[in-house]
């Protein structure tokens, strides 16, 4: 059967039957009579309704994360429309902005410092090393040559031995020098200039990354929509007193004060008794009436049922319900999340089904029966009943077509 067709002319194909009275009278008790109809073969549909509410697929909870806590300057006005990117909330950033000059001034700072170290100082104070090597060696040449002079004088007379032993200690001090001067330039290169750089390099790096961390603080200042939606306020406890956020007022990181709702991706949840579960079921139909708009009719399908049966804080624990998400087709601008709708979903058809109105249906110990005219008589017969709707039964088995029923 098409759905569609179906969902456009509801409930006239529900009560499709017309009934029949037969012309005699059956007695009833105390001599009254009881109004008899006939058994149909009609095509039989059944509608299942439940209350629900609109909500949105998507929304986006708005919250601060500015580091401590913020200073409300600006926000947008409660249940206006907005598009991605619009500016929602804007916190007080004035001693941000403050600290933001003195942190890039130590920045630039920490660049100076370590591009004068770098090329600069570093290489003058290695050149130095090297200038005091060089002269060194030269020295150690020189004193060594005349220590060899003054051994050979020595041999001759010329020079005492007092002399020579003096430029013998001479030469080991600039040996002693020279070494010292080696082991400096090895140090410096392997590890006093590579630990000053680090260092700057480091310093400038932190001036850097507290920088960058002002500089994102300063745009977590100002709060942009993520998604088209409109803008619904959250309240809050504000000193002592649970509201609605305005101008003035602080809030904390992370704490939720605004929500953002995608209207134009409306759904509704509905909460399905665990005895209907098979009257709802994913690919149904569904017409929607909204209670604020009772002539607005919507089409949807049901696009979920719940995996697990829950209590409702509206209802006694023993009572269970899935519940169900119904996608629509389309939306209206009228419709805001939250509305409460009334939501008419396809459950169930038969294009020949037997039925018979629920007045003809009489329950014993939880039993079906229904009274047969025969003849003259009234027989008693036990039902098997299949689906129903508000004004009809489907019988699977009990009585035919045709066969006339007493109604009580």
């Amino acid at each position: 059967m098409n759905f569609r067709l179906l969902t456009s002319v509801p409930f006239l194909l529900t009560v499709a039957v017309i009934l029949f009275v037969i012309g005699s009278a059956v007695p009833g008790p105390n001599g009254a009579t009881n109004e008899v109809v006939i058994a149909k073969k009609e095509p039989f549909v059944v509608w299942a309704s439940y209350q629900g509410q609109l909500e949105s697929n998507t929304v986006s909870t708005i919250m601060s994360r500015f580091r401590g806590t913020a200073t409300i300057i600006h926000i947008a006005p409660e249940g206006v429309r907005v598009s991605k990117g619009d500016t929602l909330v804007r916190f007080d950033s004035s001693a941000l902005e403050r600290e933001l000059v003195k942190l890039e001034r130590d920045v630039t700072l920490a660049r100076l410092d370590l591009n004068g170290l770098e090329k600069a100082e570093l290489p003058l104070e290695l050149k130095n090393i090297e200038v005091e090597l060089t002269e060194a060696i030269l020295d150690l040449e020189t004193e060594s040559q005349y220590l060899a002079e003054s051994i050979n004088l020595a041999k001759e007379g010329l020079v005492s031995d007092q002399e020579v032993k003096k430029q013998n200690l001479k030469v080991d001090e600039l040996n002693a020098r020279l070494e010292t001067l080696k082991m400096q330039k090895q140090l410096t290169v392997e590890y006093l200039h590579p630990s000053r750089l680090e260092q700057a390099r480091a310093t400038l790096a932190s001036a850097e990354q507290e920088l960058d961390l002002a500089r994102d603080q300063l745009e977590t200042s100002v709060i942009r929509a993520p998604m088209d939606g409109v803008t619904s306020y959250r309240p809050i406890n504000v000193g002592g007193e649970f509201r609605a956020v305005r101008i003035g007022d602080t809030v904390y990181p992370n704490q939720p004060f605004m929500v953002l709702p995608n209207i134009d991706d409306l759904v509704i949840h509905i909460e399905v008794p665990e005895n209907e579960l098979s009257r709802v079921q994913v690919g149904n139909s569904v017409i929607i009436y909204p209670v604020a708009f009772p002539s607005l009719k919507l089409n949807g399908v049901v696009r979920s049922v719940g995996a697990i049966a829950q209590s409702s804080p509206l209802h006694p624990a023993w009572q269970k319900y899935f519940r169900a998400t119904i996608e629509l087709d389309d939306t209206k601008p009228q419709l805001r999340p939250g509305m409460s709708v009334t939501a008419n979903i396809f459950s169930y058809s038969n294009e020949d089904a037997t039925v018979i109105p629920r007045t003809t249906v009489i329950w014993e110990n939880g039993q079906p029966y229904a009274e047969v005219i025969i003849g003259n008589k009234v027989e008693k017969r036990l039902l098997e009943l299949g689906m129903s709707n508000n004004e009809m039964f489907e019988v699977v088995a009990g009585v035919s077509p045709g066969d006339g029923l007493v109604v009580r």
